[in-house]
């Protein structure tokens, strides 16, 4: 298993055949409620106790996270694993551009000066280069 993966299983109460028909439907029509701009999911391998769906764009992909599903059916559970390498690049992308901004922010200000002048961006108690450490911690975080 992956960072970017999750298994797991469910208790069921239908058959594992009708369990793999009505979720096949359910994601025909729109797998979760919301916009369907960012709902679009297509079954890519079907048997009679097993599923396998994927998101069809990167709005769905990132949206819930949901990227690449199977799905089987078992009397009384459903085993599921869940990769979601799409999802987990966006949200590194988007850390990662969040990160620079936040440093090129702090090397673009005088730091020190800024918390000096105003005592509510400083923690208490602490000095004002203690301040500055703490706030490039954060960036670099």
């Amino acid at each position: 298993m992956s960072l970017w993966q999750v298994e797991g299983s469910a208790p069921i109460k239908a058959p594992p055949r009708s369990f793999i028909e009505k979720f096949v439907r359910r994601i025909e029509t729109g797998l979760l409620p919301g916009s369907p701009s960012r709902n679009r999911y297509r079954v890519t391998e079907q048997s009679g106790d097993a599923l396998s769906f994927r998101a069809e764009d990167w709005w769905t992909a990132i949206a819930v996270g949901l990227n690449d599903v199977q799905l089987t059916a078992d009397p009384g559970a459903a085993r599921y694993s869940i990769r979601y390498p799409r999802w987990s690049a966006y949200v590194l992308m988007g850390g990662a551009v969040l990160g620079v901004i936040f440093i090129a922010v702090l090397l673009a200000i005088d730091l020190p000066h800024y918390i000096e002048q105003h005592s509510t961006s400083r923690f208490p108690g602490l000095t004002t280069e203690q301040n500055v450490a703490i706030a490039w911690a954060m960036g670099i975080f």
